[in-house]
């Protein structure tokens, strides 16, 4: 058991980096490099336009934005996805509710308004929940904007609202 002990105890005389009052050269470079790199990283624009806008636009921390960012090819252009968050604000959407609902469903930024988007977030409009109440709902629950108004979500509502047999103007619903 000694000879054990001996082959694993360290003598600090054997780092005499760490045993010198000085600091090393080869400490200090490494930290300096440590920091220059963390200093370049967070100033160097990122090459994607969608990483960029997803950054500047909504406050997505960088990693998330460069994962939404490659679901897409780099050559897309940023005017749909402009014009979906402003869609989405002009329905009462926050920056937070967005995020949340971009983070769980990339597609949505390059989403039709027209023929998707606007279709769905007025039948949700025709059921009670407007403002942030809608922004709320679609952000916790984002792929219901990915999926078939006629096909999906009025079926589905339908057959809630059956079961609500009381609810004439669709408060149990929105609850």
């Amino acid at each position: 058991m000694q000879s054990l002990h001996s082959h694993l105890s360290i003598s600090p005389s054997r780092f005499n980096v760490l045993s010198s009052n000085k600091p090393s050269g080869v400490f200090l470079r490494f930290f300096s490099s440590v920091s220059s790199l963390a200093h370049t990283r967070t100033t160097t624009p990122n090459s994607n336009p969608l990483t960029n806008y997803l950054i500047e636009t909504l406050a997505f921390p960088e990693p998330v934005a460069i994962s939404i960012s490659n679901h897409f090819s780099p050559n897309k252009t940023l005017e749909k996805p402009h014009s979906v968050v402003q869609f989405l604000k002009q329905f009462g959407f926050f920056n937070a509710h967005i995020r949340s609902s971009i983070r769980t469903a990339p597609q949505i930024l390059f989403s039709d308004i027209d023929k998707t988007l606007k279709p769905k977030l007025q039948f949700f409009q025709g059921l009670g929940l407007a403002g942030s109440d809608l922004g709320e709902l679609i952000s916790k629950n984002s792929k219901l904007l990915t999926c078939s108004l006629d096909k999906k979500l009025i079926p589905c509502i339908n057959v809630i609202k059956k079961t609500l047999i009381n609810d004439r103007n669709n408060q149990d619903l929105v609850r």
